[in-house]
């Protein structure tokens, strides 16, 4: 399974393939008391007493099955989700891949984040009250190529490390291990809108490979004396060993949890670990002295450091608090050493909540095996139950594994009959590292449209590699269910640019801005200083505005305006005769307008060194991460674009300091540079991935297009902010879901940083909702958002997925609509205006009529009106009515379905 590691020099085609996906989307502009019992089961020679598996058997669980209640009912103002997650398959297939290969790599020693370019481990949540306890589970196939050279993984809350505040994630070995590595970060949090990344680093002289890696973000639902999710993680400090044949407390690992009666209570420790040479560590957890089921486990074999993870669980205790304590011991004569680690216990009720939490263990005994490259269900690993409409499950798999000959083992999950897509892991390779193994499985948008399961399984498959035998022992697995959260903060909405997911961006990205002059007559150029000023200076720029519109979580770094650089030939060689690449490339430009380019960044390779930004060491700048590249070019008449340097000419990928380019802005500037917005556009393509949302053909304008409200439509005379479709899968804006009628009040945006959000929760795909944001036109704002026009309540209906906004708007025509086709962001961000005419009222307030669910007017056929009607034409139930008068603190009323 392990793909061939070349070097960036072969990745040239692919990623032209990807970028100029891109490019038709940009052609116009822009994370305890001791006990003396001895082990007498699970000792590593049972493990060879294994039960060749012919079929599996559903035997009895702790419990009969998962149930939720229903309709959600989530809270009006922060819509907190008790869990939210993410899994990302084959991570080298990004714009940035590593020859297509299906393993991201990174060889740098300076923290970056797991992503290849667009994606990355990223994901945003929301938190409805202050102290609210957070555990960030994470778990991925991952191996160093070097042995005794590690791979460190942390993760990030709102760009501040969580604790510990870094691991040894996994340690190279002879031969390479690509197995599941896990942990657990825990944290709090005050009541808002949260991003959490996952971010890694490995020793000198080594490379750290990562694939199907997951993220399971859990956190109290409720703030009372009763939480169901209790954390704790030790101090960070040296190792601590035990030598102890018999079970003692491993230290600080003890809480307290509260249970309901019907609850399930499941405890899981994550930690590094190790053991001297042919041991073997064990770990159980007791709850007030009494074992948890397995009753225990062999943790870790293995010399050298990796991170792993354990869950134990017990169901139907009598209403009381509960002491957790986790203990280990290791064979006589053995060593058994734990650095970082963390426990997480969690209690979660079958409810009208609509949120279930079963444990599912298989009885103590001989290991299971199998040889069969087919796959079959892990025997004990299935359970049955409701999932609700558009429902989200997750899987906490542990089990301990041994391998012979250096087999794989395979593990996915199926719900409901169906395989989840790209949910295959390779669990473990050989017995070099016998013992738990762990991962986390994501399944999302169940029972959406036909085909929905009633009495849908939940069951996880196994599969030998090549035909060897592999083993699993104790085996447990925890089985969350709960209506899919509209919109998931945890997944990145394609509505980017190239039809890409928006991700997470928190903190600074560094941009190089590169003045190169062509020196055309009537085009002057501007000064260095007045660059500066409008890209980085302390007000009215680029760098005040990503501040301003993110609420301070997120801006541009000033990494060098250098030049001016004369440019080495007439202007007519790189507009209309090209000499050096007289071929066409794929995005459209002849190579003359490469040359320019790259001619620039040659030049200013003389007063910046790019190498020093490759912070992952892939030879390769990463766009997004690492270094942006803003051309700037002399011209009265103001334009910008997003275009790719590689392939360059001919089609060798553009080189300087040794590191590829693959991707520039460019920025024609008139000679004052006083416009932000175009270079604030063109970075934001760049940098964040949106796209573009104004009409690309026929030069119309439709009542759906956001106009002077948007950064990413044209811009004109004003500064806006962007929409809150794109303000929420970035992270920079706290949702509210309306989920009873009443009177809300919102206020100005760019005070409150806060929306409401109207979801689908009946029919539909899972991705469709409307978003309210209150939007004053300001003049001189030090917040922006000025000269857009129109104030009020602005209405957002967001389309996230293709097949579903290819349908015709009303009051549209087919053909018009159809020049939208393979371009997401505009056919999916689309702006309710009071008046179906793009030149319009565009915000509602008093002076409009009311926003029903029915009732809509087209031109022609009467007082022409709009309606709040999902795009296939069916009525939402919502209704929006009594607006009060435009002002920075609205008030409207809300009947729901």
């Amino acid at each position: 399974m392990i793909s061939s590691r070349t070097h960036f020099s072969s990745r040239s085609l692919l990623l032209l393939t990807l970028v100029t996906m891109l490019m038709s989307s940009l052609m116009g502009g822009m994370v305890a008391a001791e006990d003396d019992t001895h082990i007498t089961t699970n000792d590593p020679s049972t493990l060879t007493q294994t039960a060749q598996v012919q079929n599996s058997t559903y035997l009895p669980l702790i419990d009969s099955g998962f149930r939720t209640g229903g309709p959600v009912e989530s809270p009006t103002l922060g819509a907190a989700e008790p869990f939210s997650a993410r899994a990302e398959a084959n991570l080298g297939d990004g714009f940035l891949s590593n020859d297509g290969d299906d393993w991201l790599m990174t060889r740098g020693q300076t923290w970056t984040d797991i992503r290849s370019t667009p994606r990355k481990l990223a994901a945003n949540f929301v938190a409805d009250a202050d102290n609210t306890t957070i555990a960030v589970f994470f778990t991925a196939e991952a191996y160093v190529d070097t042995p005794r050279k590690r791979m460190f993984v942390r993760a990030l809350i709102d760009g501040v490390p969580t604790n510990p505040s870094d691991v040894v994630f996994a340690t190279g070995t002879s031969p390479e291990s690509p197995e599941t590595r896990a942990f657990i970060f825990t944290d709090q949090v005050d009541k808002g809108i949260h991003t959490v990344e996952i971010q890694w680093l490995v020793d000198r002289e080594a490379t750290a490979y990562m694939r199907d890696a997951s993220l399971l973000i859990r956190q109290n639902s409720e703030q009372t004396s009763q939480t169901p999710l209790v954390v704790a993680t030790p101090d960070s400090g040296p190792n601590i060993t035990t030598e102890q044949n018999g079970w003692t407390t491993i230290p600080n690992m003890s809480s307290g949890v509260f249970v309901s009666q019907g609850e399930t209570l499941v405890a899981s420790m994550s930690a590094e670990s190790f053991v001297s040479q042919d041991d073997s560590m064990f770990v159980r957890a007791l709850v007030n002295g009494v074992p948890m089921e397995p009753e225990n486990v062999l943790f870790a074999r293995g010399i050298r450091p990796q991170s792993r993870m354990v869950t134990f669980g017990v169901a139907d205790l009598p209403t009381g608090f509960y002491n957790v304590t986790f203990q280990w011991s290791v064979h006589a004569g053995g060593t058994a050493t734990i650095g970082d680690r963390s426990l997480v216990l969690a209690t979660t009720p079958e409810s009208s909540s609509g949120i279930a939490q079963e444990y599912v263990v298989a009885p103590s005994g001989p290991a299971v095996s199998t040889s069969s490259t087919n796959y079959q269900v892990v025997p004990d690993m299935k359970i049955n139950g409701t999932i609700p409409a558009n429902g989200e499950v997750v899987v906490i798999f542990s089990g301990e594994t041994s391998n012979v000959n250096n087999e794989e083992m395979f593990v996915r999950l199926r719900v409901g009959g169906e395989v989840v897509d790209e949910s295959e892991v390779q669990l473990a390779i050989g017995d070099q590292h016998m013992g738990i193994h762990s991962y986390i499985f994501s399944a999302k948008h169940i029972n959406v449209g036909e085909g929905r399961c009633g009495d849908c399984a939940v069951q996880l498959e196994w599969r030998s590699g090549s035909g060897d035998q592999v083993s699993l022992g104790d085996r447990s697995m925890v089985v969350l269910v709960k209506h899919g959260a509209v919109p998931d903060l945890a997944e990145p909405p394609t509505i980017g640019m190239g039809n890409v997911g928006v991700e997470p961006a928190i903190g600074e990205r560094n941009v190089l801005a590169i003045l190169w002059d062509p020196q055309r007559p009537d085009h002057p150029a501007p000064s260095i200083a007045d660059l500066e000023q409008v890209l980085f200076g302390p007000v009215d720029s680029v760098q005040d505005y990503y501040d301003k519109v993110s609420n301070g979580k997120f801006s541009i770094a000033n990494a060098g305006v250098e030049g001016s650089y004369l440019a080495d030939n007439p202007a007519d060689h790189y507009w209309e005769n090209y000499p050096a690449c007289d071929a066409p490339d794929t995005t459209g430009f002849t190579g003359g307008h490469q040359e320019k380019w790259a001619e620039a960044i040659t030049k200013a390779s003389g007063s910046v060194n790019f190498a020093d930004y490759d912070y992952n060491k892939d030879g390769m700048l990463d766009f997004t991460e690492e270094l942006a590249i803003l051309v700037v070019i002399p011209q009265t008449n103001e334009f910008g674009t997003v275009r790719t340097l590689n392939p360059y000419c001919s089609g060798d990928p553009f080189e300087v300091d040794g590191v590829v380019v693959p991707v520039i802005s460019e920025w024609y500037a008139n000679a004052a540079a006083d416009r932000l917005t175009v270079p604030a556009h063109e970075l934001a393509h760049q940098v964040l991935a949106l796209g573009d949302l104004y009409q690309k053909q026929a030069n119309k304008k439709f009542h759906t297009q956001p106009g002077k409200y948007e950064l990413m439509d044209t811009i004109t005379d004003n500064t806006p902010h962007m929409n809150p479709a794109y303000k929420l899968a970035l992270g920079w804006v706290t949702p509210g879901t309306i989920v009873q009628d009443g009177v809300y009040e919102l206020e100005d945006v760019k005070q409150s940083h806060e929306v409401y959000v109207l979801t689908r929760t009946q029919d539909g795909d899972g991705k469709e909702y409307y978003v309210l944001e209150n939007r004053q036109s300001s003049v001189n704002s030090s917040l922006y958002d000025e000269n857009i026009g129109d104030s009020g309540i602005g209405v957002w209906h967001i389309v996230e997925d293709a097949a579903s906004n290819s349908a015709t708007p009303q009051c549209l025509s087919n053909a018009d609509w159809s020049i939208n086709q393979d371009d997401n962001p505009r056919s999916g961000i689309r702006l309710l205006r009071p008046s179906l005419s793009f030149n319009g009222d565009s915000m509602w307030d008093a002076t409009n009529y009311d926003l029903l669910d029915a009732g809509l007017v087209c031109p022609g056929d009467g007082d022409p009106q709009n309606a709040l009607i999902w795009a296939d034409g069916a009525a939402s139930g919502y209704e929006v009515t009594n607006f009060s008068p435009s002002a920075p603190v609205m008030s409207f009323s809300v009947n729901t379905p």
